[in-house]
């Protein structure tokens, strides 16, 4: 299974977490929002970095618990083709 998602792969997967992050987390509301009226931007921006942080946060610890099953379980041959690195590199990239 880990052998279909390369750097390539992982990197389409997390540009399109983003754009789904940013859409649900980073929309502003109308003008006629008392609560947030000039803040909004400011609050979406917030919000949208703290979630993305978050998702980083939660790939890694996927990765390092598949990093930890393959040394157990699959010593000899299995392997990932992307390390913590690239997905350090990846949500950097965008966040």
């Amino acid at each position: 299974m880990l052998s279909h998602y390369d750097t390539k792969e992982l990197r389409k997967g997390i540009d399109l977490l983003y754009k789904r992050v940013d859409k649900h987390f980073g929309h502003v509301p109308d003008e006629s929002d008392a609560l947030y009226s000039s803040k909004a931007p400011a609050i979406a921006r917030g919000l949208v970095q703290d979630v993305w942080k978050e998702c980083q946060k939660e790939y890694e610890k996927i990765v390092e618990l598949c990093t930890r099953i393959i040394a157990i379980y699959y010593p000899e041959g299995v392997q990932m083709e992307f390390t913590m690195g690239d997905v350090k590199d990846a949500f950097s990239k965008r966040g």
